[in-house]
């Protein structure tokens, strides 16, 4: 037999200190048509808008304070944001 085993992993990427919060990261409109804005006290490096598959979609580096959504179908979408060295995943809805 092979008895029992386990495995302990930690990651940093995923410290709660490092996770952006709503407080962080303020965006509308949600749910949202064309454009979504944001507003920070700090700096976004980059922003994804990922599909429930997992699938980018889109994906900035330094976006200014907007990002066109205009060319996604209707539906729900996860909106990543790594922004001063912390990382969050923010439900976004296209109508």
């Amino acid at each position: 037999t092979f008895g029992e085993f386990g495995i302990c992993a930690y990651s940093p990427a995923l410290d709660v200190a490092q996770t952006l919060t709503q407080n962080d990261f303020r965006f509308w409109p949600n749910p949202a048509q064309n454009w979504v804005t944001w507003e920070v006290n700090g700096e976004v490096e980059r922003i994804s808008v990922i599909d429930l598959t997992g699938k980018i979609l889109i994906e900035t580096e330094q976006p200014a304070d907007r990002l066109d959504i205009g060319r996604l179908p209707k539906g729900m979408y996860f909106l990543r944001v790594w922004m001063d060295g912390k990382q969050g995943t923010f439900k976004l809805i296209k109508n």
